[in-house]
């Protein structure tokens, strides 16, 4: 990276926010109709404190609760469309979310590895990818922050950290009754209400269920149409003031989900059964079943992209359960604020699908997740008379996971059904502080350190079941691990430093370098060599960050730029490894790579009725260095995953009177563009999606008391094809596949508020 670039980026920016003003996408709509140069101030507690979003010297983007609701943001992969810098996709459809910020992501499928993404839900960490999928609704705001958290957020936040905070009873009686009918048979019910339930105790339920009755993709194998939901979501909340000093927030959570799991898209690359040799298409990166066959000859003979053969032998559902509760106490002890969050996460699943995309049972399976965890934060934060900002905490967290995974190979080459089990156990602790530090009426110098130590054990079982007395392992030498015990443990210090300077109330230019890194751990899928199974080590990433923040025209438009730099070290991934003598693909520390980057944010409200929008991130990644043995594909040189050079999103809302009655309509849209990506560090062709748009709309009324509101939605209006993610199995004895995104949906939402 030259570095002059960076510097001449963000001087440029520096010049254009003399003209444009700023913003983050978070900003809530102002009134009914929006006022001309009064936004809205945003509020966030990135840095465990109440600040507005254009103080904060870091790349934040926010989302209000009325914001979620009307951009219909239900799943990561919405967020990720309204974030910049943002790639939201799944490994299994919509369930189990894999967050990618600024190229930084986590490329593996199995659950008990920790995300690069932290994920927050009223300040309580879900530490792995299947808690990551709760529904989004009845909340305060989201705040998606960008780069590197180690100091107040700590390990597993190389990427950033999504921060959710859910409504609080406010301090009258109020709520609503959202309901929607769309197509597919969906119908979707949302309520809440909240207020006093005595001068000192507030309360608050809410409620969600979403039903879709028809699927979206038709399995060829048995008829079925996949893509059903039957999800529900319940939250309590109790805000206690037993004086001016405490409060004591305590929020309650179940949630059910019955859903569909994902179907697969066969991919083929071989051009014969049986044959070492990749076909034509696939050499030149194309998916063409006509030409292209998988290891046992099979490929897809389906014109319709949205028609597959999955044999899903245990079924095609994910069936899960997730509880939780947090307690949250602020104390106020003169001009020190003593802060406590407890929380405690269960969560629950059987995940049944057809993993190889066929109608051969080549790898059909069945997998139970089991996950406890504890976690308690303290804090004590105080501002002096000098303007010294800061805050000292303490953490602990205590996890365990249950993992089975069954699996039927029944008609591959094995003949035989194999399972393993495991439990992992993982308990982390560590010390933090951070400080903002006045130098004078515009500079400010900003700091923090984190220690954090922890442990993991690693109990993990293999079975070959050969329930037909036909199994080909033995024969072949290929037989799961029957036992492997193992434990590790690593410390590392993170932190952050910066300088702010504010050019004058409304502006202000910041430069950081901040150090983060992700826990090692241990490969979650079968294996067969004690050596698959030897732990990774962490992974660390430096980052650089100088950016802008500015309120101009008035508080009508806001700009907030940034331009980054990142040396990502030790980065984990599948490579094949010499281990014990012989080469094996193990999850690793696969190598090194570098990130680029430039990021804008923009909002503007040029008159009282139209409100205007947009987000762009610009990146380059490079992978610097791959530990791969000669011949088994060297990526060194290639993109990262999941990482489009270009990420833009647009939006418009224009609010205009109707009739004399005192009703308002609006009219709103929204744009999203990704370039193109790649969905494996190989960067094969095959397994990446070509640049391309969505777009979504929305037509509605509102009362003249504000409390009806009528609207006609649509989303990926173009009715356009493209693919979430993909699996990248070239060349080996299993498929490769893709999971498809939605095609065109629309509805009707009618909402009563009070």
């Amino acid at each position: 990276m030259n570095f002059k670039t960076i510097v001449s980026f963000w001087a440029l920016l520096g010049v254009l926010s003399l003209q444009f003003a700023s913003t983050a996408v978070a900003q809530e709509r102002s009134g009914a109709a929006g006022s001309a140069g009064a936004l809205e101030e945003i509020v966030v507690t990135a840095r465990k404190r109440a600040q507005s979003i254009q103080d904060v010297s870091m790349s934040i983007t926010a989302f209000s609760g009325e914001q979620v609701e009307e951009f219909r943001i239900i799943n990561a992969q919405d967020l990720s469309w309204f974030t910049p810098g943002l790639f939201a996709t799944g490994s299994r459809g919509d369930a189990d979310p894999l967050y990618t910020i600024r190229g930084i992501g986590l490329n593996d499928a199995f659950s008990n590895n920790n995300p690069t993404v932290g994920v927050y839900f009223n300040e309580v960490n879900q530490p792995y990818t299947p808690m990551m999928a709760f529904q989004l609704f009845d909340l305060d705001r989201v705040e998606v922050l960008k780069g590197p958290q180690g100091t107040l957020y700590g390990r597993n936040t190389t990427g950033g950290a999504i921060n959710v905070f859910s409504r609080r009873p406010g301090e009258e009686v109020n709520g609503y009754v959202r309901g929607d009918v769309g197509n597919y048979d969906r119908y979707e019910l949302e309520a809440a209400v909240g207020g006093p339930l005595s001068d000192q105790l507030g309360g608050r339920i809410s409620f969600l269920t979403i039903q879709q009755n028809e699927g979206w993709v038709t399995n060829a194998f048995n008829g079925q149409e996949i893509g059903e939901l039957d999800q529900t979501a319940v939250r309590g909340t109790l805000d206690w003031n037993p004086n001016d000093d405490v409060n004591v927030l305590f929020v309650g959570y179940y949630a059910r989900d019955k859903s569909d799991s994902a179907a697969r898209e066969h991919v083929g690359f071989a051009d014969g059964a049986f044959s070492p040799n990749l076909c034509a298409p696939a050499l030149r990166g194309e998916r063409d079943e006509s030409q292209c066959v998988s290891f046992l000859g099979y490929s897809d003979p389906f014109p319709d992209r949205y028609t597959v053969e999955n044999s899903s032998i245990f079924g095609q559902e994910s069936d899960g359960e997730s509880f939780g509760v947090s307690l949250a106490v602020n104390w106020q002890i003169g001009d020190m604020t003593l802060s406590s969050v407890t929380g405690y996460s269960d969560y629950d699943r059987v995940y049944t699908e057809d993993s190889d995309g066929t109608p051969i049972i080549m790898i059909d399976t069945q997998s139970t997740n089991e996950i406890e965890v504890f976690s308690q934060e303290l804090r004590l934060a105080a501002t002096t008379e000098g303007g010294l900002d800061w805050v000292v905490g303490a953490y602990f967290t205590d996890d365990e996971m249950f993992f089975d995974f069954q699996q039927a190979l029944d008609e591959h080459i094995f003949l035989t059904r194999i399972s393993q089990n495991f439990t992992q156990s993982t308990t982390a602790w560590a010390v933090f502080g951070y400080a903002t530090l006045p130098l004078s009426d515009r500079w400010s110098l900003v700091g923090g350190l984190r220690y954090t130590d922890e442990e993991k054990d690693f109990d993990y079982f293999g079975f070959d079941h050969d329930p037909f007395g036909t199994t080909t392992m033995p024969a072949i030498g290929v037989v799961p691990v029957p036992e492997y015990h193992d434990s590790i443990s690593h410390d590392a210090w993170t932190g952050e430093l910066g300088l702010e300077y504010h050019i004058s109330d409304e502006s202000m230019v910041y430069a950081n370098v901040s150090k983060g890194f992700k826990s090692g751990g241990y490969k979650g899928a079968v294996s067969f060599t004690e050596a698959e199974l030897e732990p990774f080590e962490p992974e660390t990433l430096y980052a650089y960050e100088v950016g802008i923040k500015s309120t101009l025209a008035d508080g009508s438009v806001r700009l907030n730029a940034a331009a980054y730099y990142y040396d990502w070290e030790d980065f984990q991934a599948f490579v094949t490894e010499i281990r014990g003598g012989v080469p094996v693909l193990v999850l690793s520390n696969a190598g090194d790579a570098e990130v680029t980057g430039a990021e804008v944010d923009l909002l503007w409200q040029p008159t009282e009725r139209l409100q205007l929008g947009a987000g762009l991130n610009w990146m380059d990644t490079e992978i610097t260095k791959y530990n791969a043995i000669p011949g088994t594909g060297d990526n060194a040189g290639n993109k990262l995953a999941n990482s489009p050079d270009l990420m833009f999103n647009g939006r418009a809302r224009y609010e205009f009177p109707v009739g004399d009655g005192g009703w308002t309509g609006f009219v709103a849209a929204d744009a999203m563009y990704r370039d193109d990506v790649f969905f494996s560090l190989g960067n094969n062709g095959q397994n990446s999606q070509d640049a391309f748009w969505l777009w979504n709309g929305r037509i509605g009324f509102i009362s003249p008391d504000g409390h009806w509101d009528v609207s006609v939605w649509g989303k990926n209006l173009g009715d356009k094809f493209y693919i979430t993610q993909s699996y990248d199995n070239t060349g080996g004895i299993f498929p490769s596949q893709n999971f498809l995104g939605m095609p065109r949906t629309y509805g009707v939402s009618v909402k009563y508020s009070f």
